[in-house]
């Protein structure tokens, strides 16, 4: 058996800014109704289902974000999330959250399962990825202030660890308390032939509020895959075009206000393969533009896949975690 793997950082429609500095710590008791901040800790254990927890850092901080030797240990040597569903992370931002994530003050520690349903079982099959806007990438940096400690599954609660070098709290045992409008969805793929190559196509809409991130994953599965393309694709639009129309070749190459994305290639593999396992992140934010800075609504999130030859299963996931609503 052979396989491939590819993750992808990819901003679409926004940037992170390298020169932005983190703001001053301030009162522990400025989180939502009056609730005392949670000190972050050496070892930080989160358990529960998708929503946050306003925490502080009072130390500079570093953690590794490299892959675990074990795979049931990730998504990263400092991250580690206990397998539930398709889809679970962790997310540190500080705040409030900035239209552009400032350096040093935003990770993300995700993990995809290979299952169908909400709170299935992935078992071994998952797929990591990691990001972060530190200034060094080994470790990982994180400056001291206030941070939202986002937790987020697909339905099913779960238990993660986050440990971190330069806390002098030793210990913390975490869960959320503040609702979160992130959204988990497995849209089902329409098969079309264009220009001799069968194209896969999911995708679906997402409250995006006015403006966020999002985390898609490809998983694809076929015998001596010949090679192929594939490309992710948004809508900045309230309700987006069906996924035969909307999601393609078409949309990832285009430089359209209303439709973008990104394009790649899939290596060709001999034998029986789970060919794809690619994850591609994306920053969105309405205003940007300067145009519509306030407006919130759904925006169109999918992925395609474009191969001449004979791919047995193809799943896709995506996430969307408004960070303003």
């Amino acid at each position: 058996m052979t396989a491939a793997a590819l993750l992808v950082p990819v901003m679409l429609l926004g940037v992170l800014n390298p020169a932005a500095r983190g703001q001053p710590l301030l009162s522990d008791r400025d989180a939502p109704r009056g609730r005392a901040r949670v000190e972050l800790a050496r070892t930080n254990v989160v358990r529960g289902a998708t929503g946050w927890v306003p925490v502080v850092l009072r130390e500079d901080a570093s953690l590794n974000l490299e892959k675990p030797k074990r795979t049931s240990a990730g998504p990263a040597r400092d991250v580690s999330i206990a397998p539930a569903g398709r889809f679970a992370a962790l997310v540190l931002v500080q705040d409030p959250p900035q239209r552009v994530p400032r350096l040093d003050r935003f990770v993300v520690a995700a993990r995809f399962g290979l299952c169908k349903g909400e709170a299935c079982d992935p078992g071994r099959e998952v797929v990591d990825y990691t990001l972060t806007t530190s200034s060094s990438n080994s470790p990982a940096r994180l400056e001291a202030g206030r941070y939202r400690l986002y937790l987020i599954t697909d339905g099913a609660e779960t238990t993660a660890t986050l440990r971190l070098h330069g806390p002098r709290r030793e210990r913390a045992i975490l869960s959320p308390t503040e609702e979160a409008p992130a959204s988990v969805k497995a849209p089902e793929p329409v098969l079309n032939q264009r220009d001799g190559n069968v194209v896969w196509s999911a995708g679906d809409s997402y409250y995006s509020g006015r403006f966020g991130f999002s985390i898609s994953a490809f998983f694809i599965d076929a015998e001596n895959f010949g090679g192929g393309t594939f490309g992710i694709c948004q809508y900045d639009v309230l309700t987006a075009p069906p996924p035969q129309m909307a999601y393609g070749p078409h949309c990832s190459a285009a430089a359209l206000p209303a439709g973008s994305g990104y394009f790649g290639a899939l290596p060709s593999a001999e034998g029986d393969s789970r060919i794809g396992r690619i994850a591609v992140f994306g920053y969105h934010d309405r205003g940007l533009s300067g145009a519509n800075s306030n407006v919130t609504g759904e925006r169109g999130l999918g992925a395609w896949i474009a191969s001449s030859s004979s791919v047995r299963a193809i799943w896709h996931v995506g996430m969307f975690l408004p960070l303003a609503t």
